[in-house]
């Protein structure tokens, strides 16, 4: 498991320097891309498919983001993006192209199937953490902000 903590982290460092992520949060994306990496690992040795797998990561991958977001205060997006890039089934489309040229149609429709059924568990996976933690800020503001009722 230290292995692909450590793959997961050089990976999402990697992408995060190609795309000129400033250094100081290099550290930061990195340990959300490897905490995703890990958890989609052991959610898939526990039997569950890679969508789901890949739904509960992005919503890790994205709840690691916003953390470090508000702490280093830069925006989510520059944590998120590259964290979720271990996961996304980058050879799952490569090997459903693949398969379409070679015309191996029954190969094509299941790789493709389990690809876009990542994609959006992706998808949905950070849709899914972003849309709980501006619910649970608008909840806090309301009821914690110690606003009365006339400054609202």
């Amino acid at each position: 498991m230290l292995l692909q903590f450590i793959a997961g982290l050089f990976a999402t460092v990697g992408y995060a320097l190609i795309f000129n992520q400033p250094r100081r949060h290099l550290l930061a994306t990195g340990l959300a891309g490897a905490a995703g990496w890990l958890l989609y690992l052991f959610a898939v040795s526990l039997g569950n498919g890679p969508g789901f797998s890949c739904f509960l990561s992005a919503f890790l991958v994205t709840i690691l983001s916003q953390i470090f977001a508000r702490v280093l205060k830069d925006p989510v997006m520059v944590f998120c993006i590259p964290g979720i890039m271990p996961i996304v089934p980058g050879a799952g489309m490569y090997n459903t192209m693949r398969a379409f040229i070679a015309n191996d149609m029954p190969r094509a429709l299941t790789v493709g199937y389990t690809t876009i059924s990542m994609a959006a568990a992706i998808a949905l996976g950070l849709l899914a953490a972003s849309s709980l933690v501006h619910i649970l800020t608008a909840v806090h503001r309301t009821f914690f902000s110690g606003a009365t009722s006339k400054n609202r």
